[in-house]
């Protein structure tokens, strides 16, 4: 079958085309299976299937880098929330006092806020 499909394209806006697609059923390496999901043809070089977010919105999706070895994790159905903000502040929170910690670009942003507010109270 030949349809019509959108890429992005370099400008970052999608770029039509035409394509063959098919109706296929995927199965990815930790026995989730994906049955008769639309692909589009393409020649995208160096991976075999591009996986779009209309697969990945189905569950949940974890990419971690613990120890320099990066896992990924999918499942299907989703079951909870993953928030890697709400357990860093929590962490820190519990570090801190209740203030989390601040990269060197926010401690930058402070100190420029302050020598501001102090030049205009001047």
């Amino acid at each position: 079958m030949v349809g019509g499909t959108k890429t992005p394209g370099w400008s970052g806006t999608p770029q039509s085309h035409q394509a063959n697609t098919y109706l296929i059923n995927l199965f990815l390496p930790n026995n989730v299976a994906l049955i008769g999901i639309r692909v589009a043809e393409s020649s995208v070089s160096g991976c075999d299937v591009l996986i779009g977010m209309d697969v990945i919105s189905s569950g949940d999706l974890a990419v971690t880098n613990h120890n320099g070895k990066t896992t990924f994790s999918f499942r299907i159905p989703p079951c909870e929330e993953i928030d890697f903000v709400a357990e860093i502040t929590k962490h820190n929170q519990q570090l801190g006092g209740g203030r989390p910690a601040l990269t060197d670009e926010d401690r930058r942003k402070t100190k420029n806020k302050q020598k501001a507010m102090r030049r205009k109270n001047r």
